[in-house]
């Protein structure tokens, strides 16, 4: 490898580290998204089966609408396929860092054309998958990539 390649793989490390970054956060987002739904699904569902056995029958049918709302919702949106996708993400592009990271360290040794160029064909894989599953939030997105970079920064 070169030493201009050298430098690639270390802005490869570093991007591969927000990427991982901002998929655990949407990962996270959308677990807590379903918590959120399937909770408040079921007080209004218990709300609901206490409001039919109380004196205001007339609730329960809007609870009962109210619940099933909800749980269209997180089936249509695919809220547990997404959290898993976006998990999946997170740690293949975690993984892409290791390896990049390594690499860096060991960018002289006889096969680290190789290496480069597989992973250069990970992250080719892992960016349509990404393209094609995950939502493009460039505010997250920002976060992510000022907190990789800070932690980098020669002032820490």
């Amino acid at each position: 490898m070169t030493p201009q390649q050298a430098n690639d793989v270390w802005e490869r490390m570093v991007r591969a580290e927000v990427r991982s970054g901002y998929f655990a956060d949407l990962a996270s987002r959308y677990t807590k998204q379903k918590q959120w739904i399937s909770g408040i699904s079921l007080l209004l569902a218990s709300s609901g089966f206490a409001s039919f056995w109380a004196d205001s029958p007339g609730v329960a049918p809007w609870l009962a609408l109210i619940v099933a709302i909800a749980h269209a919702y997180s089936m249509a949106s695919g809220l547990d396929k997404k959290a898993i996708t976006m998990a999946r993400l997170h740690v293949s592009w975690s993984r892409l860092a290791a390896d990049y990271n390594h690499l860096w360290h060991h960018w002289y040794e006889v096969d680290a054309d190789r290496v480069y160029a597989d992973l250069l064909a990970r992250a080719r894989d892992l960016s349509e998958t990404a393209t094609t599953e995950a939502p493009r939030d460039e505010k997250l997105l920002d976060k992510w990539t000022d907190e990789v970079y800070a932690l980098y920064s020669p002032a820490r």
